[in-house]
């Protein structure tokens, strides 16, 4: 049975992510599917390079990149784990215990109640179901108690209010992490609603409408041409990150970073 885990959309909008080389992006997402093997826990420099066939001082290349983007942690046992792993990779409740609890209470105890077969379908069966707290707000609760410390049990309900209102997590991290640099003893998170409110406002455009407004044919057109990419269109076509629509590139000749990945 091949081994899943949850990847996010978001990851594309995440500054950490942004910064990654096209190597090292690359190699962040083949840690986090060796983690995905070991319950959340990263082998050793020597292990991770005997699996994937390659130098020790490669893998402790990557280990040490991606420790300082802040993209992996290393524990006090010395083992790394991906950033966040845990409340990323909840663990979800299957059928099988609770369908076996409701026939026990009917007293129809079966012993041959088979597990959700597909992974796909178990992922389709825990999309379909509505939490109380999205996946979203679960991760961004998490890292909000991370940025508060244990010193500021504060209710975290409010994330979801936040993001209600149309407020990125990266726009609400940043706003509490500057408040709470001039005013630590911060008593509730309703504290950070105004100021945060007056930055959303304040907010220029999202990545997605100013793409809109891009003159992409030009750029696709200056790319083939010499092979040069304007600046204010984002990353280039040899990169994952590129945002120039698909047709435009088809319509140039210009094949896509990953398609290029699956011809090679």
């Amino acid at each position: 049975m091949s081994q899943w885990f949850r990847f996010y959309g978001d990851a594309i909008n995440n500054p950490k992510v942004l910064k990654l080389s096209d190597a090292m992006f690359r190699a962040w997402v083949t840690l986090l599917c060796l983690a995905s093997q070991h319950e959340g826990i990263l082998p050793s420099a020597a292990d991770i390079a005997l699996v994937l066939r390659m130098k020790a001082a490669k893998v402790a290349e990557w280990l040490t990149s991606l420790t300082a983007a802040g993209l992996l942690d290393c524990g006090e046992d010395g083992a790394f784990r991906p950033h966040n792993w845990n409340a990323r990779q909840y663990k979800s409740d299957v059928s099988t215990e609770r369908v076996k609890r409701f026939r026990q209470r009917k007293g129809n105890v079966s012993s041959a109640v088979s597990e959700t077969a597909p992974e796909q379908s178990r992922a389709d069966t825990e999309q379909s179901r509505a939490p109380a707290v999205s996946n979203l707000e679960r991760v961004l609760r998490t890292d909000l108690a991370e940025l508060l410390g244990p010193s500021r049990p504060l209710d975290l309900s409010r994330a979801g209010v936040w993001l209600s209102k149309g407020y990125s997590s990266t726009l609400i991290i940043e706003v509490v992490s500057e408040v709470l640099a001039r005013k630590p003893d911060v008593s509730s998170l309703n504290y950070f609603d105004a100021v945060l409110e007056e930055r959303h406002a304040a907010a220029p455009e999202s990545p997605s409408d100013i793409a809109a407004k891009r003159d992409w044919d030009a750029a696709a057109r200056l790319w083939k041409s010499n092979g040069r990419w304007p600046r204010g269109h984002g990353s280039d076509p040899d990169s994952p990150a590129c945002q120039c629509p698909p047709d435009v590139l088809a319509k140039h000749g210009i094949q896509r970073f990953s398609m290029r990945r699956m011809d090679a």
